[in-house]
């Protein structure tokens, strides 16, 4: 494995999407912070990882944040969001944004992220223009027998989107299974339900899955289909957080960087984006502390503290006693093995 950097961001949550967004986008449960995203994409351009006109995709499109906030550095992108509902808004808000910054193309396709290839690549070139491609080889006549049929993988390639569009990916899925399988809270989110509703209801839901196919299948399945969408070197950056399952922490971020791995990424940055104040800023002001009194969350100042920009709902869990948990990860990877696919 190449040396692996590892940065830690403050100040990343300050700045909300409140005012920025449609009021009905809010009610987002899963909604990538705006000032980690703003950062992210700065980020990615000094690193060269993506430069004005290029592609970036994400498959967990939710309200639309990633085209809003990459269409600032000049970037198009393609959502996909599962949600009909999500989908409907993230179009609202991205033609809002456009009139302010134009000159990209952005679209959002209502599907199913595990076929995420088959999806891009018939949406591609709706987005991109470039002159058109033709094979390198000739595919055989039907009479020259099965082994002169197959293209070579030169000629895969010039049919594959690669060749359209370098797609590089920047995506926040969701952390685990939000509800049972009757629609209410699993414990450790208590009164996410009734306070912004679920991920949503479409069949296939990772936020909601309770039997069958589990939340790891579906994010190897997905991560799979990345891959088959990308260059080699493209950048891959995977936004996760762990959380509290019976009073244990479970640590998605390093559950998901031992994926990437397995399935051959070379990872290139890990970033702890902090949800509270660095010590040092903490040290010259008072901040509130949250207590839950009589199952409401009350702030009182004791004195300097660290400030947190951390969700109500996270906060409350804390007041309880729950383990903190004060940063969401960033994990930074890149395509080290291309994929090919006879998708013709």
């Amino acid at each position: 494995m190449d040396k692996l950097t590892k940065l830690v961001w403050y100040g990343c949550y300050k700045d909300s999407w409140r005012g920025r967004i449609v009021p009905e986008s809010m009610q987002h449960t899963a909604k990538m912070a705006y000032g980690l995203l703003q950062r992210l994409i700065k980020h990615g351009v000094a690193e060269q990882w993506w430069k004005a006109g290029d592609t970036i995709l994400d498959p967990f499109g939710g309200i639309g944040s990633t085209s809003m906030i990459a269409m600032q550095s000049g970037l198009n992108t393609v959502l996909i969001e599962l949600e009909e509902y999500w989908k409907n808004w993230a179009e609202y808000n991205i033609n809002y944004y456009q009139g302010r910054f134009p000159g990209t193309e952005h679209k959002v396709i209502h599907g199913d992220s595990r076929q995420a290839y088959s999806i891009v690549s018939q949406a591609i070139n709706s987005i991109i223009t470039f002159p058109p491609f033709t094979p390198v080889s000739k595919p055989a006549s039907q009479g020259e027998g099965a082994a002169a049929r197959k293209y070579t993988l030169e000629t895969l390639h010039a049919h594959d989107p690669r060749n359209i569009a370098r797609l590089n990916i920047i995506t926040s899925p969701p952390y685990g299974n939000r509800v049972d399988k009757h629609g209410k809270d699993k414990p450790e989110y208590a009164g996410t339900v009734e306070k912004l509703g679920k991920y949503g209801d479409t069949p296939g839901q990772i936020g909601n899955l309770d039997e069958g196919e589990t939340y790891w299948e579906s994010i190897h399945t997905i991560l799979e289909q990345c891959q088959m969408l990308m260059e080699k070197d493209a950048v891959l950056c995977w936004v996760v957080k762990s959380f509290t399952r019976n009073k244990k922490i479970v640590d998605v971020p390093q559950m998901s960087f031992d994926l990437l791995i397995q399935m051959g990424f070379t990872p290139i940055v890990w970033i702890d984006a902090m949800q509270v104040a660095n010590a040092a800023q903490s040290a010259l002001i008072q901040e509130p502390v949250d207590t839950l009194v009589k199952g409401r969350l009350i702030s009182r100042t004791i004195g300097p503290t660290r400030k947190s920009y951390k969700h109500v709902f996270r906060r409350r869990a804390e007041a309880q006693g729950s383990t903190p948990i004060d940063n969401e990860v960033v994990i930074a990877v890149l395509v080290s093995i291309l994929i090919f696919t006879n998708f013709l």
